[in-house]
């Protein structure tokens, strides 16, 4: 798998533009990417580490994210612009871009690509996202609502003001604290009941 993986990224380094979304998307295959919202980065798939270190611009991965329906493919490709973000891979029109697009993952009905668009904003250190990181805090998803608390303080140092239904939210995830298998299960299981309504 490696091998393979090795292999897909030296093509994707050739491909003209116009195939570099479609790379991206081969390599993020089935088993070569991140299938659980909870992970450690010393344990990603070599392919989505491999990506993270890359040098493809973030155009590309806008791209890549467009050009497929797969809702886990999706939630690596922001992964992936998390942590090139963090990881100060991405700087200048990359980083702005990829910031800007971040921004509008907040707003998707998917709560593990939603999850992880607001995690970002909170490690970009930018407290122009503290509004974008509000949106998250009435969504139906605890995991939505507990990680935009999260980046709230981050981005302003202070906690934000929660309404009651936002503070059970926050009490009922915060019980599952340090135990990522149930994290794990409670994403999974939100994920289930998205992928559910939105086949209806």
């Amino acid at each position: 798998m490696i091998r393979s993986t090795c292999l897909a990224l030296l093509m994707l380094l050739t491909l003209p533009a116009a195939t570099c979304a479609e790379g991206l998307l081969a390599i993020l295959s089935k088993g070569q990417r991140q299938e659980k919202l909870y992970y450690t980065l010393d344990a990603l798939p070599p392919a989505v580490s491999q990506l993270i270190a890359g040098n493809q611009p973030a155009r590309e991965y806008q791209d890549a994210y467009r050009a497929t329906d797969d809702e886990i493919t999706k939630f690596n490709l922001v992964l992936i612009m998390d942590k090139k973000l963090h990881q100060g891979i991405w700087t200048g029109a990359d980083h702005d871009a990829a910031l800007a697009f971040l921004r509008s993952c907040v707003r998707n009905a998917n709560p593990w690509i939603k999850t992880e668009a607001v995690f970002a904003l909170g490690n970009s250190g930018d407290p122009t996202a503290l509004p974008d990181v509000r949106t998250c805090m009435d969504d139906a998803s605890l995991t939505a609502v507990y990680h935009a608390v999260l980046a709230w303080r981050q981005l302003s140092g202070d906690m934000p003001e929660l309404n009651a239904a936002q503070q059970r939210k926050v009490q009922a995830f915060s019980r599952l604290s340090g135990d990522m298998e149930a994290q794990n299960a409670l994403a999974d299981k939100e994920l289930a009941d998205f992928v559910t309504h939105a086949a209806f």
